[in-house]
């Protein structure tokens, strides 16, 4: 069973990614306990913005945005 109605229907985005450079001490203050910047990655990070959308169905109820903020961290 599905909540989506049977094809044809289309999913697509629109997004943006800015990558960055940061200090590594400063990334090391936003980690959770246990986890450390890799040493590797001089502070490399990803900030991405998604406009999703399901074409062909209910444009009001199948449209959402995300946004992820990915750094480099080590275990």
């Amino acid at each position: 069973m599905t909540l989506n109605p049977p094809q044809p229907w289309y999913y697509s985005a629109d997004f943006l990614n800015i990558e960055f450079w940061s200090d590594p001490a400063a990334v090391a203050a936003v980690l959770p306990p246990g986890l450390d910047p890799d040493p590797a990655s001089e502070g490399h990070g990803n900030a991405l913005f998604y406009d999703w959308q399901f074409t062909g169905l209910d444009p009001a109820r199948y449209q959402y945005r995300e946004f992820f903020f990915l750094l480099t961290p080590s275990l």
